[in-house]
């Protein structure tokens, strides 16, 4: 009897060990639109999913829900994450996701309606926030007004304090609920100052404003010494 107690145990233990730890992130741009800076609907490709404007789910390496928009940008979806899972329901890669996916579920020039599920490793468990950021960090979407990073001009990122990152669990594991129908927050009226109706759009220029107003600085001492001589 002992020994059929201990082997019942053994295998609880162990179906519980196979069950994978997973955070599923939905993600929907409900009834909003994004748009570019000239205030033209952000293209969602063709029907296919994959081949709209960029479009990065992710979070800032400092980043809480007193600040969102704190620290280095970390993608875990969108061209230049380091995730290549198969997006559920589809057939792109997570580092491929852009505007317009799943066009099966609505999503559209401007829109988007997908899931994302990260584990603890794998091609969908990097990048991944760190144990102390559990709880803590807010994810965030950054979208460009190109479907490549190459080509993108302008960028805008938008967060909320309720799409706090919780770390994958057993079955039925963690979710989050990203969506722009709920209280956000804009990395182009938090950090940079730009008006309200800078909101769904890319109004934050690439490299970024900081960046370009250093880049010309030093180009203008340069310029300073050379003429002194």
């Amino acid at each position: 009897m002992k020994l059929i107690v201990a082997a019942l145990l053994l295998a609880l233990v162990s179906t519980g060990h196979g069950q994978t730890a997973q955070t599923q992130v939905f993600l929907e741009s409900s009834a909003a639109t994004l748009r570019n800076e000239a205030d033209a609907v952000l293209s969602g490709g063709t029907i296919a999913d994959g081949d709209g404007t960029v479009l990065q789910l992710g979070y800032f390496s400092a980043a809480t829900a007193g600040n969102n928009f704190l620290g280095t940008w970390v993608p875990l979806s969108g061209e230049g994450s380091l995730n290549t899972a198969t997006v559920t329901g589809s057939s792109i890669s997570y580092n491929q996701t852009s505007i317009g996916d799943l066009n099966a579920e609505g999503g559209a020039n401007g829109m988007f309606f997908f899931e994302l599920l990260f584990t603890n490793s794998g091609t969908n468990g990097q990048s991944l926030p760190t144990v102390a950021q559990d709880d803590v960090v807010p994810l965030a979407i950054r979208f460009y007004n190109a479907v490549t990073l190459g080509a993108s001009t302008y960028y805008n990122t938008v967060s909320s304090d309720s799409w706090i990152w919780t770390a994958p669990s057993a079955s039925p594991g963690n979710s989050v609920t990203v969506s722009l129908s709920d209280t956000l927050e804009w990395e182009s009226i938090a950090v940079y100052g730009q008006p309200l109706s800078s909101d769904f759009q890319t109004t934050i220029l690439i490299p970024e404003p900081g960046s370009a107003v250093l880049a010309l600085s030093g180009l203008l001492m340069v310029f300073g010494r050379r003429t002194r001589r």
